[in-house]
């Protein structure tokens, strides 16, 4: 009678410690499932980041390839011969930073000015194009880099043209800008708060990602493939955005409605309308603020334009 109480107790035992299992289970699933199904653009900027630091890395030994190929015609005779090599360094690498740091400039001075345009479209026009246009010039850029990959002896400075076409659609700050408005204005039932923080962490995530990618692709790999990949990543993320941002997601924002400013807007000219997002810009920089405020926001644009000039081209 006692070893059947016994068995029967541990049978129970064991029951329950299987519907506990089966519970834990069933709200991991859940989780993961409403974690998934809350996602809009996490995984577009999760892709991004991935192939902006998998792009750094390979652009600037790309650059050095095409200097050296600039410089003696034939890279091969140069890499083949150590002290040749070593001796005729100097100019090559000089080209190579020159090239670099006019990379930067073609891409920073356009996106500064598109970026506030852009930002200030957001408030009064549909937001998923404004969210779509910056990875149009992406892919575009993505282009001549395929074609100078292929033409690996077409003149240098055109690898700048892929600068100047994504810093005209915005660059990377407005594709960062235009993300985190996007996530901002949610709804407040989806945790606006949430939402930033893993915007944040897939950033991170998506950056140490691309590092190990960069090393390891740029190992096994030809430019060509390198580039066609990220061509193919950002077709991808434009696809996805097209699909995923909802009809309500697109709507205009309640404050320009109740304003009037979208009413006022769509009367204007396009060169108006590029008037007027400037106007906002230069009120923005530049209006009288308490407590310092507009030598502060003057002051930080500086410090970041200067930092990110000379980091570049080192």
């Amino acid at each position: 009678m006692e070893l059947e109480l016994l068995a029967q107790s541990c049978e129970v035992v064991d029951n329950n410690r299987n519907r506990r299992k089966r519970m834990r289970i069933s709200n991991f699933g859940e989780t993961v499932k409403r974690f998934l199904l809350q996602m809009t653009i996490e995984p577009a900027i999760f892709l991004y980041t991935f192939t902006s630091y998998v792009h750094l890395p390979v652009l600037q030994a790309f650059i050095y390839e095409k200097a050296y190929i600039a410089i003696y015609k034939n890279a091969s005779d140069v890499w083949s011969d150590k002290e040749h090599s070593n001796e005729h360094t100097l100019p090559v690498q000089t080209l190579a930073n020159h090239t670099f740091l006019l990379s930067t400039v073609c891409l920073l001075l356009p996106s500064l000015f598109v970026t506030a345009v852009c930002g200030s479209l957001s408030d009064i026009h549909s937001r998923k194009r404004i969210l779509l246009f910056p990875f149009i010039g992406l892919i575009l850029s993505d282009i001549n880099y395929i074609i100078q990959s292929i033409y690996m002896k077409m003149n240098i400075y055109f690898i700048l043209l892929s600068d100047v076409l994504f810093g005209l659609f915005g660059g990377f700050s407005s594709i960062l800008g235009t993300m985190f408005s996007f996530s901002a204005r949610l709804p407040a039932e989806n945790r606006n708060s949430c939402h930033i923080a893993t915007i944040e962490a897939f950033i991170g995530f998506g950056g140490t990602m691309g590092f190990i990618a960069a090393g390891l692709l740029h190992r096994s790999c030809s430019y060509l493939i390198i580039f066609l990949i990220n061509t193919a990543i950002h077709v991808v993320i434009l696809v996805y955005l097209c699909l995923r941002i909802a009809k309500h997601h697109d709507e205009i924002t309640a404050e320009a409605s109740e304003n009037g400013h979208h009413a006022l807007f769509v009367t204007l000219t396009i060169i108006q309308k590029f008037g007027y997002h400037f106007k906002q810009l230069y009120q923005t920089v530049f209006k009288y603020r308490t407590e310092h405020g507009r030598c502060r926001i003057i002051l930080s644009l500086v410090a970041f334009c200067l930092s990110y000039f000379l980091s570049s081209g080192q």
